[in-house]
């Protein structure tokens, strides 16, 4: 399990709620809770995680899937680059977009990104209120050594496969931008 149990109040579950079932759905925050006596508890789930990788890989195959159909349709033809330039920015634009890898873990920082994007309309009252309630949360999450080295092992591992495909994509992409500007001429 990578991340321990968090024993959380009935008063830290209500603010948190929303926001973990949101990002849950996005792939963003795969855990759990359940009731455990007057307490919820939090933990990592296996299924959500599995969800947030293929969700993930899904996205990523989509946007290749569409960027190389485009690519190899004519220059009138094409949905989105009409021409030469317009072809090389989007390129250049979804190999930079393509390494973001989905974070895995309860932290304030990617919590508090979802948190704001959907709702900015609390006061700031409410706004320290919460904060607060995510740093006791980030205090009780603590990673052993050895799960930070189980981290960094991951995150290199993935690292060399996200170099790795983009080395593939500019090859890919560099073979067919050619192909189509020889059918203009």
């Amino acid at each position: 399990m990578i991340v321990e149990n968090i024993n959380i109040s009935q008063e830290h579950f209500e603010i948190m709620q929303p926001i973990i079932v949101v990002a849950r759905l996005f792939g963003l925050l795969p855990i759990k809770f359940s009731k455990y006596g007057s307490q919820f508890r939090m933990n990592w789930s296996l299924g959500y995680g599995i969800y947030s990788c293929l969700l993930y890989i899904i996205l990523i195959t989509a946007t290749l899937l569409g960027i190389i159909h485009d690519l190899q349709e004519d220059e009138q033809h094409s949905i989105r680059m009409k021409d030469k330039k317009s072809r090389y920015v989007t390129c250049c634009d979804i190999s930079i977009i393509i390494p973001y890898e989905p974070k895995t873990n309860v932290g304030t920082t990617d919590t508090l990104e979802i948190r704001g994007s959907m709702a900015q309309n609390l006061s700031s009252k409410s706004d320290t209120n919460v904060i607060e309630k995510f740093n006791t949360v980030d205090r009780v999450v603590a990673l052993t050594k050895f799960q930070e080295k189980i981290f960094e092992a991951v995150e290199s591992v993935n690292d060399c496969m996200a170099y790795g495909i983009h080395v593939r994509i500019y090859l890919s992409l560099y073979r067919l931008i050619p192909t189509s500007m020889e059918r203009n001429e």
